[in-house]
């Protein structure tokens, strides 16, 4: 997948990720893909149900009503109007929202994950809503390549 001057942030699908996780915290897991109710893990092709546990990328391709593909990283970047290596970071399983506490409740995550998700869809940049302690630096630093210069927030 090639992301390039065109892609458009979807603001809207970030707006209903930032809402789901803040509502339901305890199904957010950005250490995994997707996982059932029973912790089982979802494969292309299958479809995410009540009980559901995902990841930023997972949320994504659940709320935009897709099947659960076999390239979730490629099909969540296109989705959210993320770059390849923006989404490297976003979707990284040690990614933290910028003030995260490791003394954060569940809900208090949430409520950091909510927020910097909104940033993100009001065009704040991936650097800029990541905690640096949570990711590579060499990884941060790749989120700025890229000319997003030509990219609008899509309502």
């Amino acid at each position: 997948m090639v992301v390039g001057k065109t892609t458009k942030r979807n603001s809207e699908l970030l707006e209903r990720i930032a809402q789901r996780i803040e509502a339901f915290p305890e199904h957010y897991d950005q250490g995994l893909w997707m996982t059932d109710s029973e912790d089982r893990h979802l494969d292309e092709g299958d479809d995410a149900s009540c009980g559901t546990h995902a990841c930023i990328a997972g949320w994504a391709v659940i709320e935009a009503g897709e099947k659960i593909p076999a390239k979730w990283e490629d099909v969540g970047a296109e989705l959210l109007g993320l770059t390849h290596n923006e989404a490297k970071v976003l979707f990284d399983q040690d990614w933290k929202p910028r003030g995260h506490d490791e003394a954060d409740t569940a809900e208090m995550e949430g409520k950091r994950v909510g927020e910097a998700l909104r940033r993100l869809a009001e065009g704040d940049s991936v650097r800029n809503i990541t905690d640096p302690t949570s990711v590579s630096d060499m990884a941060l630093a790749r989120s700025d390549f890229g000319d997003r210069s030509g990219v609008s927030n899509a309502t």
